[in-house]
């Protein structure tokens, strides 16, 4: 077999985490690092008609009323970047009523929080 792996599953990323049955997914399902996980949020933004016009602001904790991302002007599309204890570092992503998936990514607060500041108006 290739890579020396002497199982029948060794092509799989993350048997915990995913099971890939005949080896043909070709997208991580949970990106490893905020540019993948970034490019994923914007891909499924675009298709919703998304263009970053105005910041969003957090609403919850101490990232209440600064910015954590970007929606459009009517505010019907957008993203915030976050970080809690269930998901972790996280692109939460919205059109409308639709609420879209978690786009995870490793990183720690701290991180998250400088990335949150990319998105202060100077």
């Amino acid at each position: 077999m290739l890579g020396n792996n002497p199982t029948l599953y060794g092509y799989v990323k993350d048997v915990n985490l995913w099971v890939d049955v005949w080896g043909l997914q070709s997208v991580t399902p949970n990106p490893k690092n905020f540019n993948l996980a970034r490019n994923e949020a914007l891909e499924w933004l675009g298709k919703r008609g998304f263009k970053a016009e105005k910041q969003t602001l957090g609403r919850f904790g101490d990232i209440a009323g600064r910015p954590v991302g970007m929606q459009t002007l009517d505010g019907k599309v957008g993203f915030r970047v976050e970080y809690d204890a269930r998901n972790g570092a996280h692109i939460n992503v919205w059109s409308g009523k639709e609420k879209g998936p978690h786009f995870t990514f490793e990183a720690s607060e701290k991180t998250v929080k400088k990335i949150q500041g990319h998105y202060k108006c100077k």
